[in-house]
């Protein structure tokens, strides 16, 4: 069984975020991609959004049990993780931006994005956060030497790279929670 040590509804909300995130990281590999890139882009998004409402059908079916966030130390670290990626893709895109390099922008929010899965690895342990950061992080670093060395663009390495790493994460996941049982309920006939 796949991710045991995580509940049937926290692997159904993580494939829900990553497809949710994977459909847009597609869109943006769309920027101005090689022709033999688009119909796998769109390809990709389409698949996205499937995982996406998967995770939603899986969130419906699956029990409420507990969140990691309900833990005070975990809300706060998940908070603080997503506030510093969030600041860091900021500045970081303001300034490459300013400076004449905005195509290199996806590049650092992929980098930004690899290397925050790996303390969320701490708030939602279990569910392979240290593999996907990895995954994503050397997408990034392909996606940079890509645009410096070629004329495809960064966003397009991203796009193709990040996309399918969420795609491919999440899909595990949602494998993940739909392979539970979810309990029976009893009727009301049952219980007598």
């Amino acid at each position: 069984m796949f991710y045991t040590g995580a509940s049937e509804r926290t692997l159904a909300f993580a494939a829900l975020i990553e497809g949710f995130f994977g459909c847009l990281w597609f869109g943006w590999g769309q920027e101005g991609p090689p022709a033999w890139a688009v119909p796998v882009l769109i390809t990709g998004q389409i698949l996205a959004v499937l995982l996406l409402l998967g995770g939603v059908v899986a969130i419906l079916r699956s029990p409420r049990d507990s969140s990691p966030l309900r833990d005070r130390a975990a809300a706060r670290r998940y908070g603080i993780t997503v506030g510093a990626e969030f600041g860091v893709c900021g500045v970081g895109a303001a300034i490459l931006g300013a400076t004449g390099h905005a195509e290199f922008i996806s590049a650092l929010i992929c980098f930004v994005v690899g290397i925050h899965f790996t303390p969320l690895n701490r708030v939602f342990p279990g569910i392979g956060m240290l593999a996907l950061s990895g995954a994503v992080t050397a997408v990034a670093v392909a996606a940079l030497i890509t645009g410096l060395a070629s004329p495809v663009l960064p966003s397009t390495v991203t796009g193709l790279g990040a996309g399918l790493c969420l795609l491919g994460h999440g899909a595990a996941l949602l494998a993940g929670s739909l392979s539970r049982k979810t309990p029976s309920r009893k009727s009301p006939a049952a219980a007598r």
